[in-house]
């Protein structure tokens, strides 16, 4: 279980990437964003939210939903990640994801190492097998196209903007 202070820490990086959901939502034309956790977005009037897909407005198609998944990758075992990109391709046309990144280059491994006592507290210290969030997003090639890749917090955080096939 998270502690109270990693916990208010992840809530406080996921209220960096509302300025990016609201383009996000923008450039691929949503007309709802739902956020489907784990860490939820802080509420406000930047960014009007639903907690849950299958709670959107009924007007709203699938094609004009986006979903905003903030660190489901990297505090999710593997079969709940199975689950939740299932949902996410069933309910939502696109999907921004958030979570913590590998350094790729030099200059990410100030940023990466400033936020590895976070990372170590999110992952209860169970070594990263995936290979990251490019890992996962690769073996999940067949459910979604990545669109945009945003770097944030120094290159510790990444954001991506997905299209989400449909299930089929």
């Amino acid at each position: 279980m998270l502690s109270f202070p990693a916990a208010y820490a992840l809530r406080w990086l996921a209220g960096s990437v509302v300025t990016i959901a609201r383009d996000c939502a923008d450039a691929v034309g949503a007309e709802d964003i739902a956020d489907v956790g784990p860490v939820f977005l802080p509420d406000g009037p930047a960014l009007q939210l639903h907690r849950n897909p299958e709670e959107c407005p009924t007007g709203a198609a699938r094609a004009t939903r986006l979903a905003v998944c903030c660190f489901g990758l990297s505090l999710s075992a593997p079969d709940e990640r199975r689950i939740l990109f299932t949902r996410l391709c069933r309910t939502s046309g696109h999907t921004l994801l958030l979570d913590f990144k590998s350094p790729e280059r030099n200059l990410e491994w100030p940023a990466f190492l400033v936020f590895s006592p976070l990372r170590h507290a999110v992952s209860c210290g169970h070594p990263e097998k995936e290979g990251g969030m490019e890992g996962v997003l690769y073996r999940e090639t067949s459910r979604f196209t990545i669109l945009s890749r945003h770097t944030l917090m120094g290159g510790a955080l990444c954001a991506v903007l997905l299209r989400n096939r449909p299930e089929g």
